[in-house]
């Protein structure tokens, strides 16, 4: 079949290698006219899929930084026989076709969109994904087929019938385009996205042709010294035998846009959610082996020459008490909090520093069908270590609402009452958190003022009044 086809026919013909060296062709006469206001054009479409029936018009992307420069550029692509649709109406991407007025056909379809914008990314993904995945292209081939057959005459019908499909492919080329670069991606026979968690990370469940089910987080490459960070903190604690996710890989990724994690995957249920469903005395006790998991996380040494955790918690205290002091927005009892973070820093004197988890959260403890408990998501505050006793304040929060639970956290990690200093170090720890949350959610931290007012007795008792209501002998 010749190229080119007349407005509103759907006919599909057999791949045909010509249809590269067309594209080859025009790239070359497209460049001569956009010069430097293309940043790059490519052939794509189905023309540009290896081995698939397609119409027989070339459809080309340019790449652009200014509609207003391809404007101007208008004469010159007139008079080189392309212009521009009245009837494409898509934002921000610019239709422009060689009209053969008296055969009333088409050959060229040249589409000019904003350069990395999601249409531009969706031309090259939808193009790259096929062409490495032939039976993916087959699949879509046949769709094809099958509309072709049913809507000869209406190209419009045919083009509805895809949007299905397409937008599935879209989202398969997408993932492909970030992950494919991956050391062992072959070996993927499934990748989900996984929709739970705080994390800007996207996250996926994995599994391989091995059996293997793996958990795969990927972030912006801007984060590749923290990433990495936390997945040699997390190296470390697989080596002490904290029970947790095994980590497998880390690298880069997405063509050097992104940088990855793989981990083993864990089956279970965060314990927030099992939580709801326990009695009182189920947990309590849930909460003394989320105590004893603790204590094998903190019986990790902090390196000999990690700095004082005295002189860097306090720069952070005291960066906190300034921006409120300067912030327009004042509680009734926020100077209470002031003061006492001010008067209370000696609560920080020698504070002894281990491996820290930073973010130990019921959220972050999965319960596995057996009933022990594996944690999740470390968080390198201050590289990874810390004052253990920093990583009880998360789960102060909502510690009224799980009494029972933080009540057991405590005696099962230090294998009954603590010390009486721990919930004065612990106030301030919750007094700091509050200060941080007027920088992050103030509507939602005035509710946390009230209730450390109503817990601590405004600052006077460090024990919340709930902490006795949740022993359970």
């Amino acid at each position: 079949m010749e190229l080119g086809l007349k407005r509103g026919v759907v006919k599909l013909a057999d791949h045909n290698p010509e249809w590269k060296e067309f594209a080859v062709r025009t790239i070359e006469q497209l460049w001569r006219i956009f010069g430097s206001v293309a940043t790059d054009i490519q052939h794509v479409g189905s023309t540009a899929i290896r081995g698939i029936k397609a119409k027989p018009i070339i459809d080309i992307a340019v790449a652009v930084e200014d509609f207003a420069e391809v404007e101007l550029l208008m004469p010159q692509l007139n008079e080189a026989g392309f212009f521009k649709s009245k009837l494409h109406a898509i934002e921000n991407d610019m239709l422009i076709c060689d009209d053969n007025e008296i055969a009333d056909t088409r050959s060229y379809h040249v589409h000019i969109v904003k350069v990395n914008s999601v249409q531009w990314n969706n031309y090259l993904n939808f193009r790259d994904y096929l062409n490495s995945m032939p039976d993916v292209a087959k699949e879509y081939e046949r769709l094809k087929v099958n509309l072709a057959t049913k809507h000869p005459s209406d190209r419009n019908a045919y083009t509805d019938g895809k949007d299905g499909i397409v937008a599935h492919l879209l989202s398969e080329a997408q993932t492909w385009a970030m992950l494919h670069d991956i050391p062992g991606f072959n070996s993927f026979t499934q990748v989900n996205p996984v929709t739970k968690g705080m994390s800007g990370d996207k996250k996926y469940y994995v599994e391989t042709i091995g059996q293997k089910r793996l958990l795969l987080r990927v972030a912006d490459i801007a984060e590749y010294d923290l990433k990495k960070m936390e997945y040699e903190v997390m190296q470390r604690a697989v080596s002490a035998g904290v029970p947790m996710s095994q980590t497998v890989d880390f690298g880069i990724c997405n063509s050097g846009k992104s940088v990855y994690t793989l981990l083993t995957w864990i089956d279970g249920e965060n314990a927030e959610i099992t939580l709801t469903k326990m009695s009182e005395a189920e947990q309590y006790n849930l909460g003394i082996k989320a105590g004893e998991l603790l204590q094998i996380i903190h019986a990790i040494p902090a390196p000999k020459n990690a700095e004082s955790w005295e002189g860097w918690f306090f720069c952070k205290v005291q960066d906190r008490i300034n921006f409120y002091n300067t912030s327009p927005i004042k509680y009734e009892n926020g100077n209470i909090i002031v003061h006492y973070l001010q008067d209370k820093r000696h609560l920080l004197n020698g504070r002894q520093q281990t491996f820290t988890h930073n973010d130990y959260t019921m959220s972050n403890l999965i319960v596995t069908p057996d009933g022990s408990i594996n944690v999740i998501d470390f968080i390198c505050f201050n590289n990874g270590y810390g004052d253990p006793w920093w990583d009880f304040h998360p789960v102060l929060w909502d510690g009224e609402k799980n009494a029972h639970f933080f009540t057991g956290l405590v005696k099962g990690y230090f294998n009954g009452e603590p010390p009486c200093e721990f919930f004065d170090v612990l106030l301030y720890y919750f007094a700091y958190d509050v200060m941080t949350g007027i920088q992050i959610d103030p509507m939602n931290d005035k509710r946390h003022i009230n209730n450390i007012m109503s817990w601590l007795d405004n600052m006077k008792n460090p024990v919340p009044t709930w902490y006795s209501k949740g022993e359970l002998l």
